[in-house]
């Protein structure tokens, strides 16, 4: 029994240490390189449109939605993406996002605050609901402006470009601040001269400014009630 012991433990041969570690060494190297054919196979290089504004990138991601947050584009629920989040990527993809723009509204004495791909003021008004009466007036900024008047592009645009870089190291402004979208509502009120009454819509703030803009004359002893600098209000 003795001598079988010894000769099973004689025929047991360990591989030198070096030669351990060598292996060891090799195996690893291989797995490196299988994770790095790994990560070339599964990387795509895509176009990412953001505004007009194009930039073409390399990710390993595998959905629009997944490469743009890789890249650092915030989206908002009214912006527009093409192809949609959940698009898978193919290399060559362009992505297309649209920004809606911000936008407020001063509407009696509220400020709503929105985003929205609208091209005109009037298309802001009937996204947020909001009507107009007759003879109120639309600002934009410090201009009065028609419903059928183009959103404000105040600041210029800016060709901003980047390629291969893992994230977009800047994306373009939307044009100008926020505007402000401000209606100022009229008031209805009821002129009485010489027995003739007349109705009127009117923003202006006094009686003075009602008469002088209605072209009524004003002489020596005429009687205005309310008086000349009363402020105007509806009815």
């Amino acid at each position: 029994m003795a001598t079988e012991s010894i000769a099973a433990r004689r025929g047991v041969r360990t591989l030198p240490n070096w030669l351990q570690g060598l292996l060891a060494l090799f195996g690893a190297g291989g797995a490196l390189a299988l994770l790095a054919l790994g990560l070339a196979l599964t990387r795509s290089t895509v176009v990412v449109e953001v505004d007009g504004h194009r930039w073409e990138v390399a990710t390993h991601a595998t959905t629009v939605g997944d490469a743009l947050r890789q890249v650092g584009v915030d989206l908002y629920p009214e912006d527009i993406v093409s192809p949609g989040l959940e698009a898978p990527l193919e290399p060559g993809l362009v992505i297309h996002v649209q920004r809606a723009r911000p936008v407020a509204l001063l509407v009696d004495g509220q400020i709503v605050e929105l985003r929205t791909q609208a091209d005109t003021i009037g298309q802001v008004l009937a996204e947020a609901g909001v009507q107009l009466g007759p003879a109120d007036e639309i600002w934009l900024g410090e201009q009065q402006v028609g419903a059928e008047t183009a959103l404000s592009e105040a600041g210029a645009d800016r060709q901003v470009s980047s390629r291969g870089g893992a994230r977009l190291s800047e994306l373009p402004a939307l044009p100008g601040s926020d505007p402000l979208i401000a209606i100022h509502r009229a008031a209805t009120i009821y002129l009485t001269e010489g027995g003739r009454t007349a109705t009127i819509h009117t923003t202006l703030p006094t009686v003075a400014q009602v008469l002088q803009a209605h072209g009524v004359q004003l002489f020596v002893g005429d009687e205005v009630r309310p008086g000349l600098q009363e402020l105007v209000v509806a009815g």
